[in-house]
């Protein structure tokens, strides 16, 4: 076999190092390039086994984030830095916005590995998820572990909001879930936090159903059921595929699977009863496995109708007794910023219904157009689209009260509240 020497890094877009780094420097480490792009729930899946790598080896290995962008809006640096810190990435990271070292690498798919050893030589390739077994197994026969040493982490302030991601409105409370800082927090509609839940890792998607609040963690694969009169906290559902949003629909408690892309039906006892979606990553319409997700990241509902946005094909969608179909979007690499014609949207990651009689807008799809930063607002009617806030930084979530929608304002570490009547925005700060 015919020994590859690895290709080395440009010296331009670094983060998490003091200077760019090479192999040169590098020889006598072994080397674990990681080629992700910061939007994949799967590379985001590979992220944190890789943490668990660099506690298994220590410094013995060197672990090299190269991020090969998919959208416009995640070749910016500025972006990535702030997904680093979100995701909380603490290894050395190269942005290739033009995609020269993946091209170099031949790399075919998000997320993949590369394995480099001492002399500077490819040794192994990994794609997709991979697990910390089958890595520790390529790894063992070149590094011994490390004894392991518990990694402290800063605990951020709850009350702070740090990259928030879901909102939720009720007839009594707003809760948010303030994913970066592992807290829930329920609050008034004057910003006065009643409440705050800290044994959740990286809360998500929430929904109220028989006074409880259900909060899905996508790091943690589960998802909890929070009762507000008592104060408990239990772990409704576990094992799932990263979870990410869920509502109610008839009884039935759906959840939007962004890792095996599929929405799935649990009875109250957790009982799977159906799904939609045959795992396969594409935009498909069809019904029940005949129809093909792409990452769907939020979700609403109008009666039967559960109104979703798949993120990784910036597509708006719906699904009603169990038939999905496309109301904007065209496939996994069509996307951008446009209203009128040919309607197109970036990695959308939420919508929220304006329910007939509630307050304005009702019949119209709010939705958070994540990587261009905006609220759009959609007429299933007349397939009219408009733009109604512009000054957001990768929004991830909203939901709708009357003629007021909350805004979970992702990079800007902020909760938003847009007035529909007066068509403005105001800052909602919370308190305690």
């Amino acid at each position: 076999m015919v020994a590859v020497r690895a290709v080395d890094f440009p010296q331009t877009s670094w983060f998490n190092c003091t200077t760019p780094l090479n192999l040169i420097d590098l020889r006598g480490k072994v080397v674990l390039l990681d080629f992700f792009t910061y939007c994949c729930v799967n590379c985001i899946n590979n992220i944190e086994v890789l943490k668990k790598l660099q506690q298994r080896y220590g410094t013995s290995l060197v672990i090299i984030g190269i991020h090969t962008p998919k959208f416009e809006n995640e070749k910016k640096d500025k972006a990535l830095q702030s997904a680093i810190s979100r995701l909380g990435i603490d290894y050395a990271v190269h942005n290739d916005a033009s995609l020269t070292l993946s091209q170099a690498y031949a790399i075919k798919a998000w997320p993949s590995m590369v394995l480099i050893d001492l002399k500077g030589y490819i040794i192994d390739t990994f794609q997709g998820e991979t697990s910390l077994q089958v890595l520790s197994n390529a790894l063992d026969v070149h590094l011994a572990p490390i004894p392991f040493i518990e990694k402290t982490v800063a605990n951020k302030n709850p009350n702070a909001l740090y990259f928030p991601q879901k909102i939720l409105c009720t007839s009594d409370y707003l809760v948010v879930a303030n994913t970066g800082a592992n807290a829930l927090l329920i609050c008034n509609y004057e910003g006065e936090i009643l409440d705050k839940v800290m044994q959740i890792p990286s809360p998500l998607g929430l929904c109220e159903y028989n006074e409880k609040i259900y909060v899905t963690s996508g790091v943690s694969n589960r998802i909890y059921r929070y009762d507000t009169s008592d104060k408990t906290l239990e772990i409704w559902c576990d094992d799932l595929a990263t979870p990410y949003d869920i509502v109610v629909v008839n009884n039935t408690l759906v959840v939007a699977m962004a890792g095996s892309h599929q929405l799935v039906a649990y009875n109250e006892d957790a009982t799977p009863v159906w799904h939609v979606g045959n795992r396969f990553e594409a935009l498909r319409d069809g019904v029940g496995e005949a129809a093909q997700l792409a990452q769907p990241s939020g979700m609403d509902v109008d009666g039967n109708c559960i109104y979703f946005v798949d993120a990784e094909s910036s597509s708006l969608r719906q699904c009603e007794a169990g038939v999905v179909q496309t109301l904007i979007g065209e496939g996994l690499f069509t996307f951008g910023d446009n209203n009128e014609g040919n309607i197109l949207l970036q990695h959308p990651q939420d919508v929220s219904f304006g329910k007939i009689g509630d307050g304005c807008g009702g019949g119209r799809l709010f939705i958070a157009d994540t990587f261009n930063s905006k609220l759009k607002v959609f007429n299933p009617e007349n397939r009219e689209m408009m733009t109604l806030f512009e000054s957001l930084n990768e929004p991830c979530g909203l939901d709708k009260k009357g003629c007021d929608i909350y805004i979970a304002d992702t990079n800007a570490h902020a909760i938003v509240r847009f007035n529909l009547s007066q068509m403005k925005a105001y800052p909602f700060d919370l308190y305690e």
